[in-house]
């Protein structure tokens, strides 16, 4: 089975997350970054998520 949540699993999960946050903030000034209420959420999802699999 290939369902194994080992090391490379969890890098992976982390990197998915990376790149979102990364991919969803580089054109944004800190301005426009802190009126948009969704991908604020969005972002400390993300960030939670990662503290979950670190």
């Amino acid at each position: 089975m290939d369902n194994i949540k080992d090391d490379k699993y969890y890098v992976g999960k982390i990197l998915t997350d990376i790149n979102f946050l990364i991919k969803h903030t580089k054109v944004l000034d800190r301005e426009q970054f802190e009126k948009n209420e969704v991908l604020l959420d969005s972002i400390m999802f993300r960030f939670i998520h990662i503290s979950e699999h670190i």
